[in-house]
């Protein structure tokens, strides 16, 4: 099969807020001065400066700077650079370029016609025709054609397409467009410390989801 960037199409959100929110104790959910967020021990999500994202522990996703998908120990899929799929250790299937693959009662790995993968019942991953990404019961990840990523039930957090950072229910923490910190709780960063001021916007550097941003989980 071709290879197909998946992702926002190549278009970067608008990230032009200083993105410093810490939720450690509760969540620990972190969006660094870079724009990196990192959901850690409830889940294992980083959206890292370049876009990638890595859902280590609890199922074994990355989704790299290239577009790559692998999932490695649960499953040992790998979608590489040139749009191949290569399932090797629980089955030694490769699919290179004329076909689906289908490894349903082992992994539940599907890559259909259109390219898209889905790995439901051992991580439900989903990335659909649009490049969207979806892991939600593990982590509730979602990093969709827009680029925006919401980190919902484990943590609140939503990255949108203005750049705006919220994380609500669990810290209640809003950093807006405009870099004003709307409210914080003394949770909201490490050993309550206040949330840090804004300093002037910059953009973030590389913030894409090419599944990866360029595009989360």
């Amino acid at each position: 099969m071709p290879r197909r960037r998946l992702g926002t199409g190549g278009e970067e959100p608008n990230l032009e807020v200083l993105l410093d929110v810490r939720v450690e104790e509760d969540g620990d959910v972190r969006v660094e001065e870079d724009g990196d967020v990192r959901v850690e021990e409830d889940g294992d999500v980083r959206v890292e400066e370049d876009g990638d994202v890595r859902v280590e522990e609890d199922g074994d996703v990355r989704v790299e700077e290239d577009g790559d998908v692998r999932v490695e120990e649960d499953g040992d899929v790998r979608v590489e650079e040139d749009g191949d799929v290569r399932v090797e250790e629980d089955g030694d299937v490769r699919v290179e370029e004329d076909g689906d693959v289908r490894v349903e009662e082992d992994g539940d790995v599907r890559v259909e016609e259109d390219g898209d993968v889905r790995v439901e019942e051992d991580g439900d991953v989903r990335v659909e025709e649009d490049g969207d990404v979806r892991v939600e019961e593990d982590g509730d990840v979602r990093v969709e054609e827009d680029g925006d990523v919401r980190v919902e039930e484990d943590g609140d957090v939503r990255v949108e397409e203005d750049g705006d950072v919220r994380v609500e229910e669990d810290g209640d923490v809003r950093v807006e467009e405009d870099g004003d910190v709307l409210k914080q709780l003394t949770r909201g960063s490490a050993a309550g410390e206040p949330a840090k001021l804004p300093r002037p916007p910059r953009r973030a550097a590389g913030y894409s989801c090419g599944y990866s941003q360029d595009s989360w989980m």
